[in-house]
């Protein structure tokens, strides 16, 4: 009896030896689960935890050829506790790395010993843009309900079969009630992306939630537009959504999945599980949202894309035919597919919409086609290498397999590429939808001008809140444009778009003149401007250096103005022609880019001084000249 009773009390002990242990972070922890991230190409492989140190093995996957570098002010924070890296091996600190052929590139960082308690631990370069991993989990317990799991039961509900809900048609404010899960003020802002029928829309800037996430945003809409989020330079997110006109949304966005696409491409491998969202809101199209597309084939004719099925050498009926047979298979592929019903319905009338594409804008397709298979993307295509055209029998082939007025167009995100509506008109084709569409679509980007005027005729059979929003917008814009400053703007001058670089830099024989195009939506564009301005009062400070900026209707003209304040030089608002000559005479391959002209005036084409190094010696060079 004693025996057992000291076998009891050995349990015991042991088991109250076990509760007071059962957590201790010592060992090693191989491919630790991360639960956000602000970059996917840095992460941490491995990491050993000892009485003595901390030592966090970390892998780069970059390009070859690029460098990255990692700071020494680099610390891990644990319980609110900041521990500095006491050492590097592999690298040096602040130093450029360039990437082998691998793309790979392995190296360890030391930091102090914590406490054996801690169960997560957030790793940080220690400045607002350098690398960031937060929640690196310790006890091998999180998964990707990390945040998700924290939903109102009545957000994420089951996906539930049926028929496409209808679209709601009426003008009316929209309120966006968002939630970042597991957002830390450090992440910064959220960006979107709002497809709706007259465009697309996005903010300036990175909008900045509170303290716990939220952020509110409203939007006028005459019909339905989708949301896809996005976040900043320092946060990936992901996620869309549906909204109705008139609706309060309460949305949210989970950051976890930038932990999963950091954990994906460190293990090379797919890291979003079946069943999981981004995104989860309460609107009216929450249900459609819901659908877990996870495994599921995609049906695409793929158009303006590298494998869209077109040759270039086609002729208009082989053409017609080869898209046409591959629409027919693709929608006899969906009818026999196992999927939901719903999403059925909804590749089918993509297909229509992609299918409306490929007839009036083939030529397009054409140009894809020589591209990819000559190596050429965006050049000039030789104009005796494309003879395709659609006769008036192959636009209505195209014609018979689409139906005009399907509501469904009003929920397509790629309705604005097929609203090119001239080739239906020219062949006696009424396109329906497509047609007032168009007339929206156009009406609306006038009033962005201020040069909406009267509501056009195409659009008495649309619906009522579509004239209701193009007036209230143009009103809007009219008071905008009425209350901006373009003093700073230099007028352009009035000659042949293809004589503007020459005319624009004429004054300035004998200084070297670098000209810069530029646009606000370019982020590459505003980070390089951050940039060089210093340079202008530092070592390019010279009045023999003209500084001339050329930004076009693309960007937002109030951020535009307000940006230009703080760009020393002379600033040029071009229109699309005039853009588009300066493009095709310097052959620009993206922005930003770089036209030098010498004290001679000769203009040159240098997409190499992206280099931030070589820019600044190039100039320095030319003025010594």
């Amino acid at each position: 009896m004693k025996k057992l009773s000291n076998l009891l009390l050995l349990i015991v002990l042991l088991g109250t030896i076990a509760s007071c242990t059962r957590f201790s972070n010592r060992g090693t922890i191989v491919n630790p689960y991360i639960t956000t991230a602000s970059t996917n190409t840095f992460s941490f492989d491995k990491i050993t935890l000892t009485d003595s140190s901390t030592v966090l093995d970390a892998v780069v996957n970059f390009r070859p050829g690029w460098w990255f570098t990692l700071s020494d002010s680099s610390y891990i924070e644990a319980d609110g506790v900041k521990y500095h890296m006491t050492s590097i091996d592999g690298i040096v600190a602040n130093e450029r790395v360039v990437m082998p052929d691998s793309g790979i590139v392995h190296f360890a960082m030391t930091f102090p010993a914590i406490p054996a308690d801690v169960k997560s631990i957030t790793f940080s370069e220690g400045f607002a843009d350098g690398y960031q991993l937060a929640g690196i989990d310790l006890t091998g317990t999180l998964d990707y309900n990390v945040n998700i799991g924290k939903l109102p039961s009545d957000v994420r509900k089951p996906f539930a079969d049926g028929a496409l809900p209808d679209p709601v048609l009426k003008y009316d404010s929209t309120t966006v009630n968002m939630h970042l899960l597991g957002y830390k003020p450090e992440m910064g802002g959220v960006s979107y992306f709002l497809f709706s029928s007259h465009g697309y829309d996005k903010p300036d800037k990175p909008l900045t939630p509170d303290s716990l996430g939220n952020l509110q945003l409203k939007f006028a809409l005459a019909a339905p537009a989708k949301m896809v989020i996005r976040g900043n330079q320092n946060l990936f997110l992901a996620g869309e959504a549906h909204l109705a006109p008139g609706e309060t949304v309460d949305m949210y966005v989970d950051t976890h999945v930038s932990g999963l696409e950091n954990m994906a491409t460190r293990d090379d491998k797919y890291f979003i599980p079946a069943g999981y969202l981004p995104l989860y809101h309460n609107g009216t199209y929450a249900n459609w949202d819901r659908i877990d597309k996870t495994g599921l084939p995609e049906y695409s004719l793929n158009v303006n894309r590298e494998n869209f099925i077109a040759d270039y050498h086609m002729t208009g009926d082989e053409y017609t035919d080869q898209v046409i047979n591959l629409f027919t298979a693709l929608n006899d592929s969906i009818d026999a597919a196992d999927m939901p019903a719903m999403y059925k319905q909804q590749l089918k009338g993509e297909l229509e919409v992609e299918l409306a594409i490929a007839a009036t804008d083939f030529m397009r397709q054409m140009q894809v086609s020589y591209w990819s298979k000559n190596d050429g993307w965006g050049k000039p295509v030789p104009s005796d290498s494309i003879k395709c055209k659609l006769s008036s029998d192959n636009v209505r082939k195209f014609a018979e397999k689409i139906d005009f007025n399907d509501p469904y167009i009003y929920l397509s995100p790629d309705a604005l590429d097929a609203l090119n509506t001239d080739i239906w008109r020219a062949n006696g084709i009424d396109a329906g939808i497509y047609e007032y569409l168009r007339a929206y679509s156009d009406a609306y980007a006038r009033a962005d001008k201020g040069e909406f005027t009267t509501v056009p005729a195409d659009l008495a059979k649309a619906p009522e809140g579509f004239t209701e929003d193009l007036k209230a917008h143009a009103q809007y814009m009219k008071d905008k444009l009425a209350s901006l400053d373009f003093s700073l703007v230099t007028p352009t001058p009035d000659v042949p778009a293809e004589k503007l670089i020459a005319e624009i830099t004429k004054p300035y024989r004998g200084k070297v003149v670098m000209v810069d195009l530029w646009n606000t939506w370019c982020g590459p564009c505003r980070a390089a401007l951050a940039q060089n301005e210093p340079a202008k009062s530092k070592d390019l400070a010279s009045d023999d250096i003209v500084w001339i900026y050329l930004a076009d209707e693309s960007s937002s003209v109030p951020l535009y103005l307000d940006m230009i304040k703080e760009i020393k030089g002379h600033h040029y608002l071009l229109n699309a022609d005039q853009v588009s000559a300066v493009r095709k005479q310097f052959g620009v391959d993206g922005i930003p880019y770089y036209i030098l002209v010498d004290k001679k005036g000769k203009a040159t084409g240098r997409p190499d001084l992206r280099d931030h190094s070589k820019f600044k010696k190039t100039i320095l060079e030319e003025l010594a000249k």
